[in-house]
């Protein structure tokens, strides 16, 4: 059990290291000038999120429900962030 949680924590520190470095590039390259890094980074940890989540809808296991769940609020959120970008464009008209 130890050895799991210790695995765990290497992976979470290696994937936060990776995307410090994914997000050096992108200001290297200056792709996002206008993003923070903290947006960005919280930007690559809920594609990364997603990208867990469609590995369990995928796989039979009873973790599938919980994979589910979160593409539906994510889903959720983008059609919520999609409304409200259109109602503030026709309040600014």
């Amino acid at each position: 059990m130890l050895l799991l949680l210790f695995a765990t924590w290497i992976f979470w520190v290696l994937l936060l290291y990776t995307n410090s470095l994914i997000v050096r590039v992108i200001r290297f390259t200056r792709v996002a000038r206008k993003c923070t890094n903290s947006r960005l980074q919280s930007t690559l940890i809920g594609f990364e999120s997603t990208g867990f989540a469609i590995v369990l809808v995928a796989h039979r296991d009873p973790a599938r429900v919980l994979g589910a769940l979160w593409l539906v609020v994510v889903a959720a959120n983008l059609v919520a962030a999609l409304l409200l970008a259109a109602w503030q464009r026709s309040d600014s008209r």
